[in-house]
């Protein structure tokens, strides 16, 4: 009779712990990563952006937002026996921002294949003891072509010389004059 009160007992305190565990909260999911679970989940300590003029609550665009205007005319031509392009590009440049302008930034993708870049001065290659075939002719490839651009020259829609700065991929174009909100170069 005893055992079988002590059996009833330690039956009926481990189902009461594990009815007050059952009811404990876990905690919040965590959100960050992945799919999210919780469709309802609350939005405590996400860090949004606070809507403006230029972006609305929802991201989308707001009243007052604006994109540059970018048009491209290119004529190109390819030399296969030395492995190279050359041609020429107009560029004409609709400032629809608020501000004037007083130089334009381009990238230069292009130039992330010279071998000085800094694409390729970062690159890594696999510390095992083999050697892809893909890596040798990357390497045979950087030795033989000198990739890039070569013979830049930027003109103004004159005719006459522009002042550009290039740092490995990105060139800075100086204006001959701020280039005013709604004007075309």
């Amino acid at each position: 009779m005893r055992i079988g009160m002590l059996l009833a007992s330690v039956a009926g305190v481990s189902l009461m712990a594990s009815a007050a565990l059952a009811q404990q909260s876990v905690g919040p999911v965590d959100q960050s990563r992945g799919t999210f679970e919780d469709k309802f989940r609350q939005f405590e300590g996400e860090d949004w952006p606070t809507p403006t003029d230029y972006r609305n609550a929802s991201g989308a665009p707001g009243h007052r937002y604006w994109q540059q205007q970018v048009d491209y005319d290119i004529d190109v031509s390819l030399d296969e026996a030395r492995r190279t392009l050359a041609g020429r590009e107009a560029v004409t440049y609709t400032n629809h921002s608020p501000d004037a302008l007083g130089y334009l930034w381009l990238l230069l993708d292009q130039q992330n294949y010279r071998r000085d870049s800094l694409a390729e001065r970062s690159r890594t290659y696999s510390a095992s003891d083999t050697v892809s075939v893909n890596e040798v002719l990357r390497v045979q490839r950087m030795q033989d072509w000198e990739g890039g651009f070569n013979d830049l020259k930027v003109t103004g829609p004159d005719g006459r010389d522009l002042p550009f700065t290039i740092v490995d991929s990105m060139m800075r174009i100086e204006m001959p004059r701020p280039l005013a909100s709604g004007q075309t170069f």
